[in-house]
């Protein structure tokens, strides 16, 4: 028995009508069975899917109705989808790729250097450093005079000359002399004796006395009426 679409239909608007948003689903999923590239309806079940609070359920069935609409030359209805995408999650990096391209397709170089912008960023936020220099790089095609890219280029790229260019040696330290005459010559000045006490100086009467001869004449002068010779 062949499949009332009409009849599917109308019972899966008065289900989500009613906030039964499962059994709506369940309704119009019967008619992807016969016809599984409708666009139409994964857009649908999308938009029900985000009143049922599913999120990335949701996102799954937007994907696959911008698809379908890409393949058919649908650029608008892609173009749309995508961006219900954005509303769920503006992360969405690849999302803006898509866009990009969809733009640039239809001539809107404007609207497809913004998106390419924001994915380049995207990337780099998330550290996906060759991913993003490789976005801007289409970006600066489209629009050579970017200097917001061009600053983001050079960002990207001073880690990569950082490392190509590591910086310049600090100058050795001097070492300490360590020839083996600095520590002998310090160990004899610690412990060199002390000088020997000087001797105190006879007086010159008995520096006299102890030379020979000088004594006899001492006590020859000494006796009364005896000649010095």
């Amino acid at each position: 028995m062949a499949l009332d679409r009409s009849a599917v239909s109308k019972n899966a608007q008065s289900l989500a009508s009613r906030g039964q948003f499962d059994a709506a689903i369940a309704e119009w999923q019967k008619l992807l069975t016969n016809t599984p590239a409708d666009a139409p309806i994964f857009n649908t079940i999308g938009d029900l899917l985000i009143k049922k609070k599913s999120p990335a359920e949701a996102i799954g069935a937007y994907c696959k109705a911008a698809e379908i609409f890409r393949s058919d030359k649908e650029l608008l209805k892609a173009i749309a989808a995508y961006k219900k995408i954005l509303k769920v999650d503006p992360n969405c990096a690849e999302i803006y790729r898509y866009l990009g391209d969809l733009n640039a397709e239809r001539g809107l170089k404007s609207s497809a250097v913004t998106d390419y912008s924001t994915l380049a960023e995207l990337y780099a936020k998330e550290g996906k450093t060759d991913e993003a220099l490789e976005v801007c790089q289409t970006v600066l095609r489209l629009d050579p005079s970017n200097a917001k890219v061009q600053k983001l280029v050079d960002a990207l790229s001073a880690p990569e000359k950082a490392v190509a260019e590591p910086p310049p040696s600090p100058p050795a330290a001097t070492e300490p002399d360590e020839s083996p005459a600095a520590p002998q010559q310090a160990a004899t000045l610690a412990f060199a004796p002390p000088e020997a006490a000087s001797e105190p100086t006879d007086p010159p009467t008995m520096q006299a006395a102890a030379q020979p001869g000088v004594k006899d004449k001492a006590a020859a002068a000494a006796k009364p009426g005896v000649e010095l010779k």
